[in-house]
């Protein structure tokens, strides 16, 4: 293995872009040997801090140096010959898997030796409550040992003062809901937030996410629409007639001589896909002069969960909102969802939604920052009212006098066609 993770190293070193389009970061600790993993980190950091020195030896040297890992690492005679041992640009890929899945093969026999050791050392007869327990503890340990490692780097509290003292006062990302952002005290999506928009089908939430695109794009904002509702040209038609004020039928029968400027900024996935390919698109636009920072999901349920199991499908979806609370956080965007609301509020006299409808997965709920549930009344088609059912980070309301209202604002539609308040 140890001569796979020095072709991987070598390349990287003069391919560093290369590493945009792994599905997710080669962790510090898959390296057997840890001059490998300075090396490499000194040679993604590079990279990252200044791309135009892509492929530059002196400054992957230069790095090391003034860490004061150069000697620890090898001195230049090791990078020098990582070098001359590197894979090509186009296998860097297949190299970081191959490192993966043997760190991943090694963290899961260490769980296993936990798992037996704490099994081992349980009395005999046993209690359910100390079975339950060693359960749990098992689970704990497995799902730790393939959850993907971030590679994020610590940070003092002196570092993180000082970011949050320079922060722009303009933090949020705009999604068209002036009253959403009047209720929750935030001015729109936020990098690291996830936030659902959760609903029965045919309800509006894709005309609420496409809404949220358009007042992104045209903030100068880079957004990602992943849908796997309607294709590419379905998203398109819905972003233009939110961004010229017109209809999709209208579209359809007058046609559009070109594209509004601000919609270039969005990119769209409208393939099966899971988290892993979300966060090498975001990666990859880091690159370009419109790096992603929204990234909007129609509907989670259909995101591939990260890996495949032979669990139920609440454990599947589960796993789907963990991986996308992790995304906002680790690659620092914001995550705007939508999700299905089960039947359970169709039971109901009002017909009214609670965050107990979310369907399929009360993980759901733990890891939404804001969860936004909407709800159409019969008598009043062409109102939606919006319930702010959690909010992590502030009020959920009160801007109503009624109990019952006291967590809503309202979003006027007509038809298709969306109107911002």
């Amino acid at each position: 293995m140890t001569s796979v993770e020095r072709a991987l190293v070598g390349g990287v070193i003069l391919s560093p872009a290369a590493t945009d389009t792994l599905p997710e970061e080669v962790a510090l600790a898959a390296f057997t040997d840890a001059r490998l993993s300075q090396i490499y980190h000194a040679a993604i950091t590079v990279y990252r801090r200044s791309p135009e020195t892509a492929g530059d030896v002196a400054a992957v040297v230069a790095e090391l140096t003034a860490r004061g890992d150069l000697d620890s690492a090898g001195g230049v005679s090791a990078v020098l010959d990582l070098v001359a041992e590197g894979c090509v640009a186009a296998a860097v890929s297949w190299h970081a898997r191959r490192v993966m899945d043997a760190y991943r093969l090694r963290t899961l026999g260490t769980a296993a030796a936990r798992i037996q050791s704490a099994v081992t050392a349980m009395p005999s007869p046993t209690d359910t409550e100390a079975t339950d327990d060693i359960v749990r503890f098992a689970w704990e340990q497995l799902e730790a040992a393939t959850a993907s490692a971030s590679t994020r780097s610590v940070m003092g509290m002196d570092e993180v003062f000082d970011r949050w003292q320079n922060r722009s006062e303009a933090t949020g990302i705009p999604i068209g809901l002036t009253l959403f952002n009047q209720v929750t005290g935030l001015s729109g999506a936020h990098t690291g937030h996830l936030i659902l928009i959760a609903a029965r089908p045919a309800t509006g939430k894709s005309t609420v996410l496409a809404q949220a695109a358009v007042a992104a794009a045209m903030s100068g904002v880079g957004v990602l629409y992943v849908t796997l509702e309607m294709v590419a040209e379905e998203v398109l038609e819905r972003c233009m007639a939110n961004a010229m004020a017109t209809t999709i039928r209208s579209l359809r029968e007058n046609g559009v001589a070109s594209l509004p400027t601000a919609l270039s900024r969005i990119r769209v996935i409208d393939t099966t896909t899971a988290t892993t390919d979300i966060a090498a698109v975001i990666r990859q636009s880091r690159r370009t002069a419109n790096p992603i920072s929204l990234v909007l999901v129609d509907y989670l349920q259909q995101l591939s969960p990260p890996a495949r199991t032979n669990e139920n499908r609440q454990t599947e979806v589960a796993a789907i909102s963990r991986a996308l609370k992790r995304l906002a956080v680790d690659e620092r965007v914001a995550v705007l969802a939508a999700s299905q609301l089960n039947r359970a509020s169709e039971t109901r006299a009002d017909k009214r939604p609670s965050l107990a409808d979310l369907r399929e997965s009360g993980q759901l709920e733990a890891d939404a920052d804001v969860v936004v549930l909407m709800h159409r009344d019969p008598a009043e088609p062409f109102e939606i009212e919006f319930i702010i059912a959690k909010h992590r980070h502030g009020a959920t309301g009160g801007f109503a006098a009624e109990p019952d209202v006291s967590r809503s604002v309202i979003l006027e539609t007509a038809g298709s066609q969306s109107v911002a308040v």
